[in-house]
């Protein structure tokens, strides 16, 4: 006998929806104001980011992940492969700025995750292949200053604080660990409160001069989070009057005449030469023995991390004014935060 149409419509729609599993889509706005639809639940991303990835472990959410960037422990920290081991043998389809979009649609992704400055094409790539993608900045942009790497901002600490707590809760809905989001905001939050207390209010006349060293002969101005981190631990940047990442001369350096130095973790040899070359004993910060290596936990880089405010802004304060500290137990902090949010104890190499 054969079914009226409508009737057999019907059955088909029913059998159907019987025998493929049911996503409730959902739509989220990327740090780029782009409209984003997602699938229910992710089981599978590709993130490209290295700030998104270090946020994914600290969610728990790193078994939804199938593919990240290539150079990931290189711009994260060595410190974070024993963090998350999982992304060592791991596929690596692209980069910042790139991907192999053949290795990367192998891995079959439900979402993709890169920054905002993904070159253009790239994304219009994504978008053909319909890989729902969200773009993601840690910083509260304008319009006009999406895609850039050093963003031009009124406010700097109200855009990167807004930012890089807007990603951390993007993140948690996206995966489905809201509840550790919250958790991780609320430690951003507090490590932020210790930093606006004891150092970020003295007045700039006052403040110890500070100087980034991200190679020998590089550091970071005006649009970085480099300076709003010195700012807050009660820093003046001296090479504030430059723009975003930078080349320096030693003679610039010299000029500056810092107090004191910091060098980021993954600058090893910076370190080194600041500390042993004979051209660089005649700045105040080596002569007086306050040159630093800082642990991984600081990041004063161009984007925020969560525990660049959890841990690393009353960190670098400590430094700096260490009196305005001695009170503060900094290594129970410190375990504490990389007990709740990494699930292992910190140990700097």
């Amino acid at each position: 006998m054969r079914l009226p149409f409508a009737h057999s419509l019907t059955l088909a729609t029913a059998i159907a929806l019987i025998s493929t599993p049911a996503f409730a889509d959902r739509s989220f706005t990327d740090q780029m104001g782009r409209e984003v639809v997602v699938a229910d639940k992710i089981e599978r991303s590709v993130v490209l980011f290295h700030q998104a990835l270090d946020v994914v472990a600290q969610l728990d959410a790193t078994a939804q992940v199938a593919g990240v960037l290539v150079d990931w422990d290189k711009r994260l920290s060595p410190g974070f492969r024993k963090i998350t081991p999982e992304f060592i043998d791991i596929a690596k389809p692209g980069e910042l700025r790139a991907v192999n979009m053949e290795s990367l649609l192998e891995l079959d992704p439900d979402l993709v995750i890169i920054p905002h400055f993904m070159d253009a094409a790239v994304i219009k790539q994504l978008e053909d292949a319909n890989i729902p993608t969200i773009a993601l900045a840690f910083a509260d942009l304008p319009e006009s200053q999406y895609g850039k790497t050093d963003p031009e901002l009124e406010d700097e600490k109200a855009a990167y604080t807004a930012g890089v707590t807007g990603a951390v809760e993007l993140l948690g809905e996206i995966y489905g660990k809201e509840e550790q989001a919250e958790k991780l905001v609320a430690a951003m939050a507090k490590g932020r409160a210790i930093a606006d207390e004891r150092t970020a209010g003295i007045p700039e006349e006052d403040r110890t001069r500070v100087y980034l060293a991200s190679s020998e002969t590089s550091t970071r101005g005006a649009g970085k989070y480099t300076g709003l981190i010195i700012e807050q631990a009660g820093g003046f940047n001296v090479a504030g009057e430059l723009h975003g990442n930078a080349t320096v001369t030693l003679e610039q350096v010299l000029a500056w005449n810092p107090e004191v130095i910091i060098v980021e973790e993954r600058s090893v040899e910076a370190y080194e030469a600041i500390t042993t070359k004979a051209e660089w004993a005649e700045i105040d910060a080596v002569k007086n023995g306050k040159v630093y290596l800082l642990p991984e936990f600081v990041r004063p880089n161009g984007h925020p991390a969560p525990e660049s405010l959890g841990l690393g802004e009353a960190y670098l304060g400590s430094l700096f004014y260490p009196e305005l500290y001695a009170d503060l137990d900094l290594e129970a902090m410190v375990q504490d935060y990389y007990q709740t949010f990494y699930r292992i104890g910190y140990a700097r190499d």
